[in-house]
């Protein structure tokens, strides 16, 4: 049976999750594992466990580390802004524009994502109501208005 992993490596992973400026796909091609495997993990049909984890941090923690160096590196020249010169202070702002751009993208990304899954349940919703109302089970619209 797989253990379930505990609130605050959950806020963690899912921390990391956003600083990947991946999409689901790639990340599950990373993973080895397929991409509906990979969205069940995601969507919450199966739980986050801590093999799960693992395998996410072995494929990913290289590039978390040098995600968090970048960013910890830009914070500390962030603090010593002032004292730079005009050219490093360019250069610094179009770091931060870049990895800006980097997250911005990623968020688009996973929007893009849920706006096909709500499209796909509000399609699956619909389609069982006609169901249901064919057979009889759902009260017609004129059946609702007497109601």
């Amino acid at each position: 049976m797989s253990i379930t992993v505990a609130e605050k490596r959950m806020q963690d992973y899912l921390r990391d999750r956003q600083l990947l400026p991946y999409d689901d796909k790639t990340i599950a091609e990373k993973l080895k594992m397929s991409r509906p495997n990979f969205s069940a993990y995601v969507t919450g049909r199966y739980p986050i466990t801590k093999a799960f984890l693992s395998k996410f941090y072995n494929a990913f923690e290289g590039e978390l580390a040098a995600i968090r160096q970048k960013q910890s590196s830009l914070t500390d020249d962030l603090t010593d802004f002032d004292d730079l010169s005009l050219s490093k202070r360019v250069d610094l702002l179009n770091k931060l524009y870049g990895g800006l751009q980097t997250s911005f993208d990623g968020l688009r990304t996973h929007m893009d994502n849920l706006d096909v899954r709500v499209n796909r349940i509000l399609q699956s919703t619909e389609r069982l109501e006609n169901f249901l109302l064919q057979r009889g089970a759902l009260p017609s619209e004129e059946k609702k208005a007497q109601i």
